[in-house]
């Protein structure tokens, strides 16, 4: 079976991924056409990394036939109903088990768990950014989180991903991090000596907390277990409540939807500092 899937991060991770895997462990041979960078998100499947650019929402054909249309695809996905424990595609949606995949293959010793905070500063449906964690709020994290953890800090430069037409902006988060000693992903890029899209799954098969905000970010820390705390207060999975009823799916993650920034840090007391 040959795969074909031009779209939005978030869109592959949540309804291609499991599609492609659950053709794949019924023992058939399939193929996926995708992104440059996108072999991670398929383990054990020949890629054919095709794509330079993602396009809005998704669109997948199968074998030539068309499973998901760009522009009628994006609201059916949430709102179909889940049909026992599957979900988007009819019943064929089997989640990769990234955690076990990759923790197997990327052994990182820390002096204290993981912490690793997926942010975002972007033009969201041209009303400008909305879901992100602000500079107040990401000083907070970090005084918060400082001596229990060892903080990674992920946000995509603009060279680092596939991105699709929603450009990144700037915002000083990364000063702040330089400021308060904290690591960047891009510290680990350059001290691993590897990709964006291979460090991200060497750390987060290290960890158990996440932060993450809405978008494909979040979807992408759902595949890891643990607890993933979600600043999120626009977008379809608010709208069709994803993260109260299918985040978990992906990996039995413990998933805490906040939608303002005092239960953002709420949470983290409850269920990271004081578990």
């Amino acid at each position: 079976m040959i795969f074909d899937v031009n779209g939005e991060y978030g869109y592959e991770l949540q309804s291609v991924v499991p599609l492609v895997n659950y053709y794949h462990n019924k023992g058939i041979d399939v193929v996926v056409n995708s992104h440059k960078g996108s072999s991670f998100i398929y383990p054990n499947i020949k890629v054919n990394e095709v794509h330079s650019q993602r396009q809005s929402f998704i669109e997948l054909k199968v074998d030539g036939e068309s499973y998901y249309k760009r522009n009628n695809h994006s609201a059916g996905m949430w709102s179909k109903p889940i049909v026992g424990d599957k979900l988007f595609h009819e019943d064929k949606w089997l989640p990769p088990d990234f955690k076990g995949h990759y923790s197997e293959k990327y052994k990182m010793e820390f002096d204290k768990p993981l912490l690793i905070i997926s942010n975002k500063m972007q033009n969201e449906w041209n009303l400008g950014p909305i879901n992100y964690y602000d500079i107040n709020t990401l000083q907070s994290i970090f005084n918060l989180c400082s001596d229990k953890f060892t903080i990674i800090y992920n946000r995509p430069n603009i060279h680092d991903i596939i991105n699709d037409e929603t450009l990144q902006m700037s915002f000083g988060d990364k000063e702040l991090c330089e400021e308060n000693g904290i690591i960047t992903i891009q510290n680990m890029m350059e001290e691993y000596d590897m990709s964006y899209n291979e460090i991200q799954m060497a750390l987060y098969s290290n960890s158990d907390y996440f932060l993450s905000t809405q978008g494909g970010n979040s979807v992408l820390a759902a595949y890891f277990g643990g607890k993933n705390i979600v600043y999120a207060i626009r977008g379809y999975e608010v709208k069709w409540g994803a993260y109260n009823t299918w985040f978990h799916k992906l990996s039995n993650q413990k998933v805490y939807h906040s939608l303002d920034y005092d239960n953002v840090l709420d949470t983290i007391k409850k269920e990271f500092i004081n578990e």
